[in-house]
């Protein structure tokens, strides 16, 4: 476990579909405290009691196949939670979105890209302890691996969401560039603890979709190489692996597939041409949603029906992606915290031989908070990182 200030870290990758500023007027929440009962030597509970303190909003992000930890409140300090392997040899090769089990405030999943004997890599679920930047440890329970559809470009797992029973919902990008679409989304029933998961694939001709969304009676998947954003009802979903829980089909690979859900695209114009390629989703305070664009530099505001409503971030005028990322970030995972303050993960993508890829060194989190609703320009948390894809937040005190 390390802490330190913003910091910076190495190498480029490709794309996976592929100093703070001093007048932030954000009300900074002080920490609160958990009250822990003493036992006394008689066997009773004394009327006393010591206090944890429990940290405000703790921002994770995943990079350089790691998993850090950011305060949301000053000083912004940071904590290398889960370390790479390349760090420790006991480390896990994190990366992609990051999401909560909302049955189990304390477990998270990311993507685990080291490889099982079997070769694969899949989704790892971790345990998370400490209530502060430090403190804070991970172990990684269980190992979500399901079978991918053929692709030049590997298998891309990337994206991640609980449904509020604790099922969860992944997605992998399948062909990035070329060939027909084979992206998947794929469901996971608890528990979680077992050798062994069940899964249903809801979806298996996705376009590279990468973050995932869950919005009470839908789910939203924002797929990059489509220029879409679709969406599937929760009612429609399966309810268990078998026939009898709505997984009554197999895919070409002989996995278990639901039969009967309608995918429907979401985005309407113009925001279906603003969100070119779109990458990650997060609700916005007022019930909208967040959705970000990273090869434009975009950040857009859309309604529950798919309508734009505007550019919550953009690039300077002018800028275009080349050699250098945009001055703004190209953004992709997004989270937002009870304050209302948007963050997200810039991977630092550039163009380098007619292909986007992640720059050297070029990645950085980024958070933007509003004032009266009008979104300030974004405040830098940290930099120099390698390719950060993936935001979550987490409530120590829920």
């Amino acid at each position: 476990m390390s802490i330190r200030r913003s910091a910076a870290l190495a190498v480029a990758v490709t794309l996976l579909a592929s100093a703070c500023h001093g007048n932030d007027t954000r009300s900074q929440t002080k920490p609160t405290s958990a009250k822990t009962p003493v036992t006394t030597g008689g066997g009773g509970v004394s009327t006393t009691t010591t206090t944890a303190p429990i940290s405000p909003a703790i921002v994770l992000s995943a990079q350089a196949s790691r998993l850090d930890a950011y305060a949301t409140t000053r000083p912004l300090v940071t904590q290398t939670v889960v370390p790479s392997p390349a760090a420790d040899r006991n480390g896990v090769d994190v990366s992609g979105q990051i999401c909560f089990d909302p049955t189990t405030p304390n477990r998270f999943v990311a993507v685990d890209r080291t490889a099982a004997a079997d070769g694969q890599v899949g989704w790892g679920v971790f345990e998370l302890s400490g209530r502060a930047i430090g403190k804070l440890s991970a172990k990684e329970v269980a190992r979500l691996v399901p079978t991918f559809q053929p692709s030049p470009d590997g298998a891309t797992p990337f994206g991640c969401s609980f449904l509020a029973d604790g099922r969860l919902l992944t997605t992998d990008l399948g062909n990035q560039r070329a060939g027909s679409p084979n992206g998947q989304l794929i469901e996971w029933f608890p528990p979680f603890e077992a050798d062994s998961v069940a899964s249903c694939k809801v979806a298996v001709a996705l376009a590279a979709p990468e973050g995932v969304l869950v919005d009470t009676d839908r789910v939203l998947v924002a797929e990059s190489r489509g220029a879409s954003v679709g969406s599937f009802l929760v009612s429609a979903l399966p309810t268990s692996s078998g026939a009898t829980g709505g997984c009554t089909l197999h895919d070409a690979t002989g996995a278990a597939l639901a039969g009967g859900v309608v995918h429907t695209p979401w985005l309407q114009a113009p925001a279906a041409q603003v969100l070119s390629s779109p990458a990650a989703l997060a609700v916005a305070p007022n019930g909208d949603f967040f959705v970000s664009n990273p090869t434009t530099g975009v950040i857009a505001e859309v309604t529950p029906d798919g309508r734009f409503v505007r550019r919550v971030l953009a690039p300077p005028s002018g800028e275009v992606l080349g050699h250098r990322p945009f001055s703004t970030g190209t953004p992709v995972g997004l989270a937002v915290d009870p304050s209302g303050t948007l963050y997200y993960a810039d991977p630092g993508l550039i163009v380098h031989n007619a292909t986007t890829v992640a720059g050297l060194r070029t990645g950085t989190v980024r958070r933007i908070t509003f004032v009266q609703g009008v979104p300030r320009p974004p405040e830098v948390i940290d930099t120099g990182l390698q390719a950060p894809y993936g935001i979550g937040i987490w409530l120590p005190g829920a």
